[in-house]
């Protein structure tokens, strides 16, 4: 997807590139943690994007990385909840687990470890961008790290009255 931004670094303006991936990198069709990207290859493939970046954005431009969502909210705000096909959102999970074809095994799954153990891994790559921005830097641009502003949004939806469901589209995952 990076490469697919046009840039020309000679008579473009500044950018800001907002660098998130959200979950793809614990999320996909494999329901085993041996497919979820590790520290180490997140970090080189991180540091592959921003040299790409590097080499493509104007001068003085800026590039503002987020962490990796807190997707267990997903299941505790949804479990128990009616999916739109009827069936709860736990029974629609653990269906689509059993049939080896959830877009996110980690997250979407009824077992709590594997739910947590996502979590951690998701927190670890997040850390990933911490040690990239003390240790790298890079002539055409800045780097800034905030973490999925998932938890504020929540505070300031649920204050307004709202109800943390609310916030995820209904037929999510």
């Amino acid at each position: 997807i990076i490469e697919s931004m046009a840039r020309n670094p000679e008579t473009d303006h500044k950018a800001l590139v907002i660098f998130a991936l959200v979950g793809n990198d614990v999320c996909s069709g494999h329901t085993d943690f041996s497919h979820m990207t590790t520290p180490e290859d997140f970090q080189t493939n991180v540091l592959e994007s921003l040299e790409y970046l590097n080499s493509t954005l104007p001068a003085g431009s800026n590039v503002l990385m987020v962490g990796l969502a807190q997707g267990e909210v997903l299941w505790n705000a949804m479990y128990n909840r009616t999916h739109p096909i009827g069936c709860t959102y736990e029974a629609l999970y653990d269906y689509l687990n059993c049939l080896q074809i959830s877009p996110c095994w980690g997250w979407m799954n009824s077992n709590a470890t594997v739910r947590a153990l996502t979590s951690l891994r998701a927190r670890e790559l997040s850390a990933v961008y911490e040690t990239i921005i003390a240790n790298y830097s890079f002539a055409n641009f800045e780097m800034a790290y905030t973490p999925f502003p998932l938890p504020e949004a929540i505070k300031i939806w649920t204050d307004m009255g709202g109800q943390v469901y609310e916030l995820i589209e209904p037929v999510d995952g």
